[in-house]
């Protein structure tokens, strides 16, 4: 029942589907840019696979025979190959089945206590439940209390889970009379595997035009990716135990990359968007939390001490600032990972009492703007970033991620004095440091 991969990753119609192959191109290098900055180029070639293949795909119906056509296309591209519907084997499954008789007994006696969870897609599953036991790396709490030895049996088998699918590991139920529609789910760098635990007769699974019934005890592996469907004739339920085992074409050092594509608020392409710029250069699109304490971009991708600011076009609150310039307010050298303090003066030197209207600001890890950037209209990257007309907006926004430097003149804000649209009134300091991004996911 997961659509995310292609959902996540595929452009919107009408917003990012480009028309032209170089505009496609364009599209394909922003998002690679803004998604893997935090990565080494290793550990982003399977995400920057399912990126490409699907930026040339559509998100449809996961009913339809449209969607399992994309899927099939994506499937292909990402992993060279397309693969059959039924996975025989998959490491680790063997050593699950001698537990199959604790899990019955486990399962039995929590049968009416838990919270199950119900497919996202009620129209293709509307009885199908789902009880958790791992999810995001660990398992849960409640798992471990009520199915000690079914969590133990797990963690002994060393299968490799998908850390980051919600339906990763558990209990999956289908009524007596249930039946589960044809489609396909999104999930490309996992497989589906059942293990019977209480199956009555008359309870099948159909994937692609094959039709197999579970067996108590018995393991049914499934790429869930092709079109599939589930019935249950009996008079009793079915009960199985249900993993999301990774494919061993997905390495465990790509997986991180592939989970951050999904989880992230991808920013717009073609248009300013907030971003963690560093002293060396770089621009992060995407991050999870930007405190004092820290920056985290990606999982498990710390900035570490390199100086840093979180930037932001001016925000619909802050569009009446203006800035004059002073060149009598001197600048620290380097007290920011922007422009240099020769670069500055000699802006301060040439611009003494100019008033302009800032593009970006700059904020610390408290949360408090203490930069302005002014666009620059003799680069690429600054024309796109003042939004004149006449940009090649996909250029621009390419040269703003690769050199951010070109995109702007940089001046702190001690650097001058910060003014209303009226040219007079003074902004208190105390209203400049209002801005706060703290912790807030990209």
């Amino acid at each position: 029942m997961w659509r995310g991969l292609v959902v996540l990753l595929a452009p919107k119609v009408g917003a990012l589907a480009p028309q032209a192959a170089a505009a496609a191109s364009s599209v394909g290098a922003i998002k690679e840019l803004q998604l893997f900055s935090a990565f080494e180029p290793r550990e982003c070639v399977l995400a920057k696979k399912l990126l490409g293949a699907s930026l040339e795909e559509e998100a449809t119906d996961s009913a339809g025979s449209a969607w399992a056509a994309s899927l099939a296309r994506m499937r292909r591209r990402a992993f060279g190959r397309d693969n059959p519907p039924w996975c025989e084997e998959v490491d680790g499954l063997e050593t699950l089945r001698g537990a199959a008789g604790a899990m019955r007994e486990e399962l039995e006696a929590r049968l009416g206590e838990g919270e199950w969870t119900t497919a996202s897609y009620g129209k293709i599953a509307p009885e199908w439940q789902f009880r958790p036991l791992w999810r995001h790396g660990a398992f849960l709490d409640d798992a471990l209390r009520d199915f000690p030895r079914t969590c133990a049996a797990i963690e002994r088998s060393r299968v490799r889970l998908h850390p980051w699918q919600d339906l990763a590991c558990g209990f999956a139920r289908l009524p007596s009379g249930a039946k589960i529609r044809r489609h396909c789910d999104g999930g490309l760098v996992s497989w589906t595997a059942h293990l019977g635990l209480f199956v009555p007769p008359n309870c099948t699974l159909t994937v692609g035009s094959e039709t197999r019934p579970w067996v108590e005890g018995e393991w049914l592996g499934f790429d869930a990716s092709w079109p599939h469907a589930a019935r249950n004739d009996a008079a009793r339920d079915r009960y199985v135990l249900m993993l999301q085992p990774l494919r061993s074409d997905a390495p465990d050092d790509q997986i991180d990359a592939v989970a951050h594509a999904l989880e992230t608020n991808h920013p717009p392409v073609g248009t300013p968007h907030a971003a963690v710029w560093t002293a060396d250069g770089r621009v992060h699109s995407t991050w999870r939390d930007y405190t004092p304490r820290g920056v985290t971009l990606a999982p498990g991708k710390l900035l570490g001490a390199t100086p840093s600011r979180l930037v932001t076009p001016l925000l619909e609150a802050h569009q009446h600032w203006r800035f004059r310039v002073s060149s009598r307010n001197k600048p620290t050298p380097r007290n920011a990972p922007f422009d240099d303090a020769d670069r500055v003066r000699a802006h301060l030197n040439n611009n003494n009492n100019k008033i302009r209207k800032p593009d970006l600001l700059a904020v610390d890890g408290a949360g408090d703007v203490d930069w302005l950037g002014f666009a620059r209209h003799d680069t690429v990257a600054g024309r796109w970033l003042a939004g004149l007309e006449g940009e090649d907006t996909l250029a621009g926004h390419v040269a703003f991620l690769t050199s951010p430097a070109q995109a702007a003149l940089w001046l702190p804000l001690a650097a001058g004095t910060l003014l209303d649209d009226d040219g007079r009134t003074t902004i208190g300091f105390g209203e400049a440091r209002t801005l706060s991004h703290r912790k807030r996911k990209r």
